[in-house]
């Protein structure tokens, strides 16, 4: 097995095409997906604390509809709300690994 998850989804995927899966192929499946959105939840989150209350620029941070315009999200109600999301119960929770790197 690769350390790579997604080389692992790629194969998982051929598997599935090829009508190859087996019920373990699609708990790893899931359990990748799952972590993947897990990481990328940490990282986003960690983004908009910079952009709203890092040191992005000396005098400020920038107002919610700058940041809805850095997520591509349609208002500054929306870069809120996906704030709020990904805050959650505990917006310190670090991701057990990091994402593969190339």
């Amino acid at each position: 097995m690769t350390d790579d998850p997604f080389s692992r989804l790629a194969v998982l995927k051929a598997k599935a095409d090829a009508a190859e899966l087996t019920d373990d192929d699609a708990r790893e499946w899931y359990r990748i997906i799952v972590e993947a959105r897990r990481v990328s939840d940490y990282y986003e989150r960690a983004l908009i604390r910079y952009l709203k209350w890092g040191r992005f620029r000396p005098d400020r941070g920038l107002y919610w509809r700058e940041i809805a315009e850095v997520l591509g999200v349609e208002s500054k109600q929306g870069a809120h709300q996906r704030w709020s999301r990904l805050a959650g119960p505990d917006p310190n929770t670090e991701p057990r690994r990091l994402p593969y790197r190339s």
